[in-house]
């Protein structure tokens, strides 16, 4: 059980760091356009 516990903090942990990946990313494509459009 307490197994079960941990396995599913460490899953949420690595989901909302791929989230916040995502949406890093998101930002960088966001940015770089920005600049390609005013250059």
């Amino acid at each position: 059980m307490i197994y079960n516990l941990l396995f599913g903090y460490k899953d949420t942990y690595l989901r909302s760091k791929f989230i916040e990946i995502l949406f890093f990313y998101h930002f960088l494509v966001t940015f770089s356009k920005r600049l390609s459009s005013y250059s």
